[in-house]
């Protein structure tokens, strides 16, 4: 007697709505024979990205952002298959990865998001950007790299340029990267470089709009222009957008040459790119227009989470690409597909927002939950609390805490990776 076949559950993507999606449909299909959850993801990790600026800037280690999928995902997946999704076919539901070929009955795609360069020239080239683990160990290394170098070199225009960091784009990565950069110059390489070095040493952040955090309140805007301008002593330009990058350069719209060996790219994202073998519609930044239940028009078994859905919510408009909305778009995927398999009415994907954090530097951040407005110490320590709860496993965020504590009365990690 054959066995019958088990339906395949397939999630593309281990980042925030992959994993949440992966603990809700444990929960709804538990360990039943007639399904199989499998999980692909191009690497065997998930990545905590939020805190992707404190190990640019030596605040954390690397092993307090990544979790090892195999030992903290386990339950939630009975197949991980790891690989990088080339295409995916959604008549004959099958997905396609540098490795094999996978058929699936119920697909969810959360492949998360990219660098986008608005055709910048030279931006895609010559930019850094902190999108991945390999960029903020790549930018970890350059800055100690710069440092030593600029040590070691007798022209003065060129110690300049080399200790010149420019971040492009002022969202909430480009000020809070640069609240640490600044942090981790000031404060940790003025003790193992020479004074006169470290005051060569200047973070300058560009911003093409009139405000720092423009998706953010009054509150916010004026709070971080603050912190960065008066307390981190950072140059930020605003109303200036960039014209072009070059090697040892970035040009502004209006026409100012900044010289610099690093320029940080973080003005904006793009989802992942995929190769459907089928027309799907997409708005202008390539994200995957859903209906409201993050599902695929013609493609009932197919959903779209996080920072590649693009879903217009009738009050809100489209739903901005941050961990949270992710984090909660990953469940309702979860709990609609269990609904679609047991012919229950599905549910609508409804968000509301629950606060906004930044932080800005160790110690210092801006928060606001509700109605209720906070800066400073507190306002960190609930950034980093609720950061926290969001990791995966136990022991991590216990390690975690542990780690932070011991980071609180010590300097920054600036060991070459």
């Amino acid at each position: 007697m054959s066995k019958t076949k088990k339906k395949r559950i397939l999630v593309l993507g281990g980042g925030f709505t992959g994993m949440y999606a992966l603990k809700e449909l444990r929960k709804r299909f538990g360990y039943n024979s007639s399904y199989e959850i499998a999980l692909i993801n191009e690497n065997n990790y998930f990545l905590f990205t939020p805190l992707l600026h404190e190990v640019a800037t030596g605040g954390i280690s690397v092993n307090n952002a990544i979790e090892p999928l195999r030992k903290v995902a386990r339950k939630f997946f009975d197949k991980f298959y790891l690989g990088k999704v080339e295409s995916v076919d959604l008549e004959k539901q099958v997905v396609k990865t540098s490795t094999s070929s996978i058929t699936y009955d119920y697909l969810v795609l959360a492949l998360g998001s990219t660098s986008f360069f608005y055709n910048v020239k030279g931006a895609e080239k010559y930019s850094y950007t902190l999108k991945s683990l390999d960029d903020a160990l790549e930018l970890k290394d350059h800055f100690l790299c710069a440092f030593e170098k600029a040590s070691m070199t007798e022209d003065k225009a060129e110690k300049k340029k080399l200790l010149h960091f420019v971040v492009v784009g002022g969202g909430p990565t480009g000020v809070e990267l640069a609240s640490e950069m600044q942090e981790l110059f000031t404060k940790t390489f003025s003790k193992y470089f020479s004074e006169d070095l470290v005051k060569l040493a200047k973070v300058c952040l560009v911003q093409n709009g009139k405000v720092l955090l423009p998706q953010f309140s009054d509150y916010f805007q004026h709070k971080s222009y603050q912190a960065l301008v008066e307390k981190h002593k950072i140059k930020v330009i605003l109303s200036d957008g960039v014209k072009q990058v070059g090697k040892d350069f970035v040009e502004l719209a209006s026409g100012k040459i900044l010289e610099t060996y690093t320029p940080i790219w973080t003005a904006g994202v793009a989802p992942v790119e995929v190769n459907f073998k089928q027309s799907v519609e997409k708005d202008r930044k390539g994200r995957i227009v859903v209906n409201q239940f993050s599902q695929i028009e013609g493609y009932g078994n197919v959903f779209v989470g996080g920072d590649m859905a693009a879903y217009t919510d009738p009050d809100d408009g489209v739903l901005p690409a941050t961990a949270q909305v992710a984090s909660r778009q990953g469940p309702s995927i979860a709990r609609n597909m269990h609904r679609l398999e047991n012919g229950k009415e599905l549910a609508v994907f409804d968000f509301t927002e629950v606060g906004k954090m930044v932080s800005l530097g160790r110690w210092k951040a801006l928060a606001q939950v509700k109605k209720m407005k906070f800066a400073g110490h507190f306002a960190w320590w609930l950034w980093r609390t609720i950061y926290l709860i969001k990791l995966i496993s136990f022991p991590k965020k216990l390690k975690v805490v542990i780690d932070w504590t011991i980071g609180i009365f010590s300097t920054r990690d600036i060991s070459k990776c």
